[in-house]
């Protein structure tokens, strides 16, 4: 060997001018400083129950809000205080400025403070765990660094999770009640955790090596050496691929890329530490967790589309797509389904908000439910279903293949709250649809407690308003005859007249209802989101709920908006007992 100068009569030897300590001395300096080789698997184990206590936090979090759903509706006593409720929301709703998040938006989803803060306390956790203990590097040629073995195994004990949070189908989402898309921000998150820590285990351990011998002999020698990078490799492509940058640029190819680089990352790792303490558990875990999604995905999707062959009837309306499916699916209101048309660029599968609601008859008089999407034509995919539905006639039947439905599953629907608060930009219209039939339906059944209904919608054009309307004024007629109160606000942004905020009489808007004043006030300009919010928590009593689907500037104004309404709560100023959100966007 290079280097060696001469065997020491204590048993050791001395290499490139250190002394190599035989296993008895190595284990023996290691053992002082409490930085053995086999004691460092506890720092994975930590990780474990930490990641395992805050899904416990979680869970507890959800049958709270089951139960105080339940007695809402029943009018008991709630088991959880208005205002502690108010002071967890505060920490939870509010959202960047959108002139930052925007920006920021290019690399990173940030989201609502709520997950960040989450996420901000798993770094701070990962890094004291990592670097409190003082003792980062071993003298040359007694082991491994102590921060590689820390950083390794934390690292290692998070990648169950990331796997886990990736998958549509998943045990976290049945646990928690969060569905995938708003689990997205936490995969973002552990994935971070995971390069950070791995970073940290591969420098810290490229400084060893070189202080040992010269770093090309170690690292054509040992196959540790070169699985270890290739696994670094594939997981830095895991990240850097997964930003919105790229992501939104490759769509599907960054998906293939995606499965692809997990696969290499998790191949070459379980090469790097095959049969080294517990390397094998957490591999074994991660495929036993991810390979449970992936069957139960393709569960559903076999009941979903062999048993059930779904057809699809495309049609104009008013410079939308409407897509029918006849099926026997359920799902709840503000759900989504990813739609993959057979005939039409097969190998993508497109996420559309589902406009209608289970359980009416279809149009042929058959009991199955009918799935509806409103795709708004743009470039792309939805310009080729659009040619497609121009050229074919209304009653052709196209196979697709489903994957879904996903979203909101959990018994905390807006029909537990006294008053809502529907708010639309743009196609969150074909959100907020549903929602609103299934309030009129509540109404009508008297299944819920919902009285009262305001709904704010912001377009540019009065093309969006027309091609759910039907259904609008539908909603509208069962609540009025259930005894209810609606209120519709029309708000067009995109005419060129520039009387903003001017509200137009019905005379010359007739062409965007059906009947006189049946959509009430016709506004030219943009909403004052936080005004609206405001005065609802202002004026309303008793438990209120808002439920806002639009762009990013549209979201954050709303959700700003309902955060500072806790505040008017816990002083005490707010006529409302709560103010609830349910929000979401236009993809992740």
């Amino acid at each position: 060997m290079t280097g060696i100068i001469r065997r020491m009569h204590t048993g050791g030897t001395i290499v490139n001018g250190h002394y190599v300590p035989t296993m008895d001395e190595m284990m023996a300096y290691q053992a002082a400083r409490g930085a053995r080789w086999e004691d460092s698997v506890t720092y994975g184990y930590g990780t474990v129950w930490f990641c395992l206590a805050i899904l416990a936090i979680f869970f507890i979090a959800r049958w709270l809000e089951m139960i105080t759903s339940w007695t809402r509706v029943n009018q008991t006593p709630h088991i959880v205080p208005e205002k502690l409720v108010a002071l967890l929301r505060v920490c939870s709703y509010p959202r960047l400025p959108y002139s930052i998040a925007r920006i920021v938006n290019v690399v990173w989803t940030i989201g609502p403070l709520g997950p960040n803060i989450m996420l901000f306390i798993a770094l701070l956790f990962t890094s004291l765990y990592c670097w409190v203990a003082r003792h980062y590097y071993s003298t040359p040629f007694y082991g491994s660094p102590p921060l590689a073995l820390r950083s390794e195994w934390i690292a290692t004990a998070l990648i169950p999770f990331v796997f886990v949070l990736g998958a549509k189908r998943n045990l976290i989402s049945w646990v928690v009640g969060v569905s995938h898309e708003k689990l997205q921000v936490f995969h973002q998150g552990v994935a971070f955790l995971i390069v950070y820590m791995s970073l940290v285990h591969t420098i810290s351990m490229v400084v060893q090596a070189c202080s040992e011998r010269p770093f090309r002999d170690a690292y054509v020698s040992d196959y540790v050496w070169w699985s270890g990078f290739a696994a670094l490799g594939a997981l830095l492509w895991l990240w850097l691929g997964s930003l919105p940058v790229l992501r939104h640029r490759l769509y599907e190819g960054a998906y293939l890329l995606h499965i692809a680089a997990a696969i290499m990352f998790i191949g070459f790792l379980y090469y790097h530490g095959f049969s080294l303490l517990d390397t094998d558990l957490y591999m074994k875990i991660t495929l036993g967790l991810f390979g449970f999604g992936f069957l139960a995905h393709f569960v559903y999707m076999v009941i979903t589309n062999v048993l059930f062959k779904h057809r699809a009837q495309l049609s104009l309306q008013n410079g939308f797509v409407r897509v029918t499916i006849p099926t026997n699916l359920n799902w709840r209101p503000g759900m989504h389904i990813f739609v993959r048309f057979l005939h039409i660029r097969p190998f993508e599968s497109h996420p559309f908000t589902i406009s209608s609601l289970p359980g009416a008859d279809a149009k042929d008089g058959s009991k199955n439910n009918e799935l509806v999407f409103l795709v708004k034509i743009e470039s792309g995919f939805t310009h080729s279903l659009g040619d497609c539905a121009a050229q074919e006639a209304p009653t052709r039947q196209f196979p697709v293949i489903l994957d879904g439905p996903y979203g909101e599953s959990g018994a905390n629907t807006l029909r537990s709250y006294d008053s809502v608060l529907l708010l639309a930009g743009g196609m969150g219209l074909t959100f907020i649809t549903p929602i609103l039939s299934d309030l009129a339906r509540s109404m009508k059944q008297k299944t819920g407690i919902c009285k009262t209904v305001d709904v704010v919608l912001s377009a540019k054009h009065r093309d969006v308003v027309r091609a759910c309307e039907a259904q609008l004024l539908g909603a509208q007629s069962v609540i009025r005859a259930a005894g209810g109160t609606i209120e519709f606000y029309v708000h067009i942004t995109g005419d060129s007249t520039g009387e903003e905020g001017r509200v137009e009489s019905r005379e010359s808007e007739k062409e965007v209802a059906l009947d006189d004043g049946s959509l009430g006030q016709i506004i030219i300009g943009r909403p004052d989101i936080a005004g609206l919010v405001s005065s609802r928590a202002m004026t309303w009593n008793g438990y209120t709920a808002v439920a806002v689907c639009g762009p990013l500037s549209f979201l954050t104004s709303a959700s700003n908006a309902v955060a500072r309404a806790q505040w008017d709560i816990l002083r005490g100023r707010a006529t409302c007992k709560e103010m609830f959100l349910r929000s979401e966007t236009f993809g992740w």
